[in-house]
């Protein structure tokens, strides 16, 4: 199976929102931007071969391209080299200034350079950067992913002509998610208004409160550095993992420590089987759930995780009954509260900023994590908590519904 590549990609200097479209002019100048509606790429012609030589043209900035670089190499396996001139005929990354920024998704010119071009606001930023390199490599939106329906509604009658690519799903043919979960979080994801040729909405989380967190471009999620190590870096995971290593917790095998794993946010330990360390002000960190609600209540500056489980073949349900943390827009994590209550814990959690109140989640398995960073004395969170089975419970309504109604088209009522 194979990520899947789509085409061409643009990051406007005016915003952080990617355009797809069919095809694109490798040598990348002015009027040689074509558009070809006829095909679709889906497979490389080539495999990538690490250590990839790379070309950064002058009028760039070469510290934030670099910045970019090591942080692909800290995460994955993935090794670069800078090269002091360019070589057309051979595989390496070819960073040239351009009004627009973009490239073709994937390596589909085998043998050759492949262009990367660079705006002002991705030279001024190393999450864009990140993210352009992503697609270079083939990864693809958290839109596209063959399971979305079960995660977002996608209205395309809300969305510019040029853009449907963006949103058009795949199948699991088309684009490999190796068993990842649905990433609200990445760096792949959509912002709820992205390429809206009408205001309204083009895209929404089933649960609303995601919505928050949807669009941001800091940098990459653990599960978006996680699937490119999937995809490019088995080798290096099975040698790190030997005979005896097990990761819990949604962890794997570090391709760059051999005999530990990677974990997740909010986990720790060789094997990720244990929450991360919290200040000695939580006291209590691991809950039990019954059948009946209890409470959890934590309040001021101080970082606590907090683990609650429930039995086997029970879920859990949590009610916020309020939580207040420092505003924040996109709402990420550290930022105050993240809930992980999907049973991927790679994937980043319901992360709430601000005042909010009373709003429900149902978890995936029988684990749910809370995080929570109090960096104001008024910082606080409210919950009741309660297992049930699966079979005997009602999915809960997601609150606070949206200040606007949507309809079932995405626009406002």
């Amino acid at each position: 199976m194979i990520l899947n590549f789509i085409l061409l990609l643009w990051l406007f200097a005016s915003s952080d929102s990617v355009k797809i479209y069919n095809s694109f002019s490798a040598n990348i100048k002015e009027n040689d931007l074509t558009r070809d509606k006829r095909s679709i790429v889906t497979a490389e012609r080539e495999r990538w071969r690490f250590p990839l030589s790379y070309f950064i043209e002058d009028g760039l900035n070469k510290d934030n391209i670099k910045a970019a670089i090591k942080k692909f190499e800290s995460q994955t396996c993935l090794r670069f080299f800078k090269s002091t001139r360019l070589q057309a005929d051979k595989q390496g990354l070819h960073f040239q200034p351009h009004q627009y920024c973009g490239t073709i998704i994937g390596n589909i010119y085998g043998d050759k350079a492949h262009v990367l071009g660079v705006d002002d606001y991705c030279n001024s930023s190393v999450g864009a950067l990140q993210y352009l390199m992503g697609y270079t490599f083939g990864m693809v939106n958290q839109q596209s992913r063959s399971d979305r329906d079960k995660y977002v509604d996608v209205f395309m009658e809300n969305v510019e002509p040029d853009d449907v690519l963006g949103f058009r799903k795949y199948d699991e043919t088309e684009a490999e998610h190796y068993g990842l979960g649905y990433d609200f979080g990445s760096i792949f994801q959509y912002g709820i208004r992205e390429f809206s040729v009408n205001g309204n909405y083009t895209i929404l989380p089933k649960v609303i409160l995601y919505k928050y967190m949807m669009g941001q471009r800091v940098g990459f999620s653990f599960n978006d550095y996680k699937l490119l190590n999937f995809h490019y870096c088995q080798k290096q995971i099975r040698k790190s993992a030997g005979k005896k290593l097990t990761c819990l917790n949604s962890g794997y095998p570090d391709p760059n420590k051999k005999g530990k794993c990677k974990c997740p946010h909010g986990y720790a330990g060789q094997r990720c089987d244990r929450i991360d360390c919290s200040d000695k002000k939580c006291a209590k960190t691991k809950y039990i759930a019954k059948s009946k609600y209890q409470k959890l209540k934590v309040q001021g500056k101080k970082n606590c995780t907090f683990l609650i489980q429930a039995p086997k073949g029970h879920r859990i349900n949590i009610k916020v009954l309020q939580s207040i943390t420092p505003k924040g827009k996109p709402c990420l994590k550290n930022s105050g509260l993240e809930i992980k209550h999907y049973k991927d814990k790679g994937a980043t959690g319901l992360c709430v900023c601000g005042m909010k109140r009373d709003y429900e989640l149902s978890s995936e398995d029988n684990k749910v994590l809370v995080i929570y960073k109090g960096l104001e004395a008024s910082n606080m969170v409210q919950m009741e908590y309660k297992s049930y089975k699966q079979k005997n419970h009602h999915k809960p309504s997601h609150k606070p519904k949206p200040k606007k109604k949507v309809n079932q088209k995405g626009r406002h009522n």
